[in-house]
């Protein structure tokens, strides 16, 4: 049983630049959120798109939920996160050896 999703469906303005990210050479991830998208707007649900990419369905719902909130923009990677590095290269060197 698929879930009920409100997520409104991608304009033609925004179908032809997911095409257009998909033609450049970006990470897999942003390729499968743009896909999400590009296929939710022909219609298909959820559980059919986390089929056919080959991912978990809630990977799927979070990136449709993400494009609701942000647009095109989340099909980008997100910044990494996480508190900035305590040692330097040469501690990092010495520990190696």
């Amino acid at each position: 049983m698929t879930r009920t999703l409100q997520v409104r469906k991608p304009t033609a303005l925004e179908l032809q630049r997911l095409e257009l990210m998909l033609e450049d050479e970006s990470s897999a991830q942003e390729q499968r959120r743009a896909h999400a998208i590009l296929y939710h707007g022909l219609g298909l649900n959820g559980e059919t798109i986390a089929h056919v990419l080959q991912a978990h369905p809630n990977t799927i719902y979070a990136d449709l939920k993400a494009f609701a909130c942000e647009g095109l923009a989340s099909v980008h990677a997100l910044p990494h996160g996480g508190a900035p590095s305590q040692i330097t290269a040469q501690q990092r060197e010495a520990i190696w050896h």
